[in-house]
């Protein structure tokens, strides 16, 4: 009898945890397929985000190109600036596994200086060239050209929209499959960007600028290996999460890298590039989607402060921030650093990072740091300013109000070459604005519009 008892409990109890082992698996496969539906409604939101910045920039430029007043010209010149900008966060949240989408970040970067550095020409008082216009004519016609796929991609994906379920079901996630529409609309949308040429001007995104410097000798170092640079690029984040999977490629370029990539169960990544010399992190992006918005503003800073004091960066000066939208559940925040020339703090602008920080937890989901590794080198100041802050305010436009005191900055010009320039807060009507005289000549060299919203502050 007691046998008989014993193996009727044993059966109750393997009972039990089949039962319990077959929840456990639904539920994951659950949690699974709706992280995996999130991703596609993400997905889909930021292709129709994109169609629309799009559709605005082909519009701007039309309209600064008919417009007959300077006034008129600028505004939709930054008009067309803004969306770029917006278009290339857009695609930063439309991830399409197998297409390389750099190329279309690339194209937004090139349109968007472009229209930059005409609007600030006008502005400065300078005569926009008849060939500068056709340039622009020209990448008109090349976003005329994507808007149109961009539309007929987005219609592909209103038919189908029911299938996607079906579809991430079918696939390994992160995989696209082949009747993907956006996977099949974005790598036609590659192919017809590999023909336009960039335009020819002096700007940060003209040709013989979007080749990427190589690492700051300061930051030079042995080869490091793949297992190294497994450990680096998944430490550099905080986080306690394991790893389904990890994968490391070999990345050729001006910064030859290994890219690492760790995946978790849940279908989300975390991948970092790291350069094989020294085993510098250049940057890492947390694909993890983040819930609602629990950290202030004022709480993300500190987040972020922090995380770069652990890093051993020094006094850092926040330079502006931004949000995709105001309900956004992430922050990106610019920092550059700092040093001293004769007792005076001087800004470098050009070694700006950025880190981004998630709303819902507080935590770090992305950081760059490509530009500081690349720029922040000793650099040679003249042995003297020849204009001190008061004799380069009398630069300044009588009609402008300044706000606060004037700050010395090493300061990047539309062609990349750095000046050392006195920047001055400075208020109009309504508008406000950073002038930047040079400490040198006394010569206005820049002037930034900033723009203040619930979604960000940062300069047009």
């Amino acid at each position: 009898m007691n046998g008989g008892r014993r193996d009727r409990i044993a059966l109750y109890a393997l009972a039990v945890v089949a039962l319990l082992a077959v929840g456990f698996g639904i539920s994951q496969y659950r949690a699974a397929r709706s992280s995996r539906l999130q991703v596609t409604a993400t997905r889909q939101r930021a292709l129709f985000s994109l169609i629309n910045h799009v559709e605005n920039m082909e519009a701007a430029m039309a309209k600064a190109r008919g417009a007959s007043s300077s006034g008129q010209k600028v505004t939709f010149l930054t008009n067309c600036w803004y969306h770029a900008g917006a278009a290339q966060e857009a695609v930063s949240l439309a991830p399409i596994a197998s297409v390389d989408l750099t190329r279309l970040k690339q194209f937004f970067g090139v349109v968007g200086d472009y229209a930059l550095v005409l609007s600030q020409k006008i502005a400065r008082g300078d005569v926009v060239t008849p060939d500068e216009w056709a340039e622009l004519n020209r990448l008109e016609g090349s976003v005329k050209d994507l808007a149109a796929m961009l539309a007929d991609t987005g219609t592909r994906v209103a038919v189908t929209g029911s299938r996607f379920g079906a579809l991430l079901s079918a696939v390994p996630f992160g995989a696209s499959p082949p009747d993907d529409p956006l996977f099949r609309g974005f790598s036609e949308i590659d192919d017809l960007l590999q023909s336009v040429p960039s335009p020819t001007y002096d700007g940060p995104f003209s040709e013989q600028n979007l080749k990427q410097k190589p690492l700051a000798s300061a930051f030079v170092g042995q080869e490091i290996t793949q297992d190294r640079a497994k450990e680096l690029g998944l430490s550099f984040i905080p986080t306690d999460d394991a790893w389904d999977s990890v994968r490391v490629e070999r990345v050729d370029g001006a910064i030859p890298c290994y890219m690492v990539t760790g995946k978790r169960r849940d279908g989300s990544e975390l991948t970092a590039a790291v350069s094989r010399s020294g085993g510098c992190v250049l940057w890492v992006q947390d694909s993890r989607l983040p819930g609602t918005p629990r950290l202030t503003l004022d709480g993300a800073r500190e987040r972020a402060k922090s995380f770069l004091a652990s890093k051993g960066f020094g006094d850092m000066v926040e330079t502006g921030w931004r949000k995709g939208t105001p309900a956004s559940s992430r922050v990106v925040l610019a920092f550059a650093p700092t040093t001293t020339l004769r007792g005076q703090k001087v800004v470098l602008y050009p070694d700006t990072v950025r880190v981004e920080v998630a709303l819902d937890t507080g935590r770090i989901v992305a950081f760059d740091q490509t530009a500081y590794l690349t720029n922040h080198v000793t650099r040679d100041f003249p042995a003297s300013t020849v204009y001190g802050p008061e004799e380069a305010a009398k630069v300044l436009d009588p009609s402008l109000k300044q706000v606060g005191s004037p700050r010395l900055v090493v300061a990047p010009r539309p062609s990349g070459q750095e000046i050392l320039a006195w920047e001055f807060r400075v208020q109009k009507d309504q508008d406000t604005y950073l002038v930047y005289i040079n400490a040198q000549t006394g010569r206005e060299e820049i002037i930034l519009r900033v723009v203040e919203s619930p979604s960000g502050a940062v300069t047009s």
